[in-house]
């Protein structure tokens, strides 16, 4: 809880109205009712989990992966048991009956693609979210000193949490890392949708950080936490080292603008949720 609620990611995306704040609240959800159970498996544990799956794929169509991995890690834990394979099968469906609806959308995306021409590398796409994912867009890569300074720090944590995570823990992290590549390779990774997956990281963090058994490691993760998390509130108080230029932009004054030429009958024209929401 204390990384959330000092995380410069959430503070721009988590704080909005969006769809993609909404994912988050249904990945941590389905994160935690699944967990519970794990603890207690039954049929009254196994509702919600199916519950919360069902408004996953109705929210984001991605969501069909996430629950993917969670149908690997069920197997991972019980896949031995017949009763496992005859409860995925018989939730995947219900959740494709249930879905009918929005399927046909689902294959029209499906067969539409990905948006062809972008000029970024797909690799460098995904590492500069990745990098988002714990600084934020307050601070861009390309402001070397802090921007070095963070990617050193974020690797670190990334390497510490591979090698001191519990086997439970690090399942999850490494789930992460091939939903983040799997959007990078559909070219479909972008800050706001990283939002959705971004549960599986700070539960595997925050996870090793309360059971590491060595200190000075300990000490390590929590420094370098504390020195990723200076380095992007930094960034958000200064205003002055953005990535993304649309958090730092006019809009009362742009708004102010927009509605005198609306009153005078002329046509405004915009695709910013932040200059609509003005």
């Amino acid at each position: 809880m204390i990384l959330l609620l000092l995380w410069p990611y959430g503070f721009h995306l988590g704080r909005l109205a969006g769809w993609y704040s909404f994912t988050f609240l249904l990945v941590s959800l389905l994160t935690l009712v699944y967990l519970k159970y794990i603890e207690r498996p039954s049929p009254s544990t196994w509702m919600p989990v199916v519950l919360c799956a069902l408004a996953l794929v109705y929210t984001n169509y991605f969501g069909w992966a996430v629950l993917g991995f969670l149908g690997l890690d069920l197997l991972l834990r019980s896949g031995r048991e017949l009763r496992t394979w005859l409860l995925l099968l018989a939730t995947g469906i219900f959740l494709i009956v249930a879905s009918i609806p929005v399927m046909r959308a689902f294959v029209t995306e499906l067969h539409t693609g990905t948006v062809a021409g972008r000029a970024s590398s797909p690799v460098a796409t995904g590492i500069y979210n990745l990098y988002c994912l714990f600084v934020s867009e307050s601070v861009a890569p390309w402001f070397w000193i802090p921007g070095i300074a963070a990617g050193l720090a974020i690797a670190g944590i990334l390497l510490l949490v591979l090698v001191y995570a519990k086997p439970e823990a690090r399942r999850f992290f490494l789930y992460l890392a091939a939903l983040l590549l799997v959007m990078t390779f559909l070219q479909i990774v972008t800050t706001r949708r990283t939002l959705m997956i971004s549960p599986w990281l700070i539960l595997p963090i925050g996870t090793t950080l309360g059971t590491m058994a060595l200190p000075s490691a300990r000490r390590w993760l929590a420094g370098s936490l504390i020195l990723v998390g200076a380095i992007g509130w930094y960034g958000i108080f200064s205003r002055k080292l953005y990535a993304a230029p649309h958090w730092v932009e006019p809009w009362d004054q742009v708004a102010r603008e927009a509605a005198e030429v609306a009153r005078n009958g002329g046509i405004v024209i915009g695709n910013n949720p932040s200059f609509f929401s003005i």
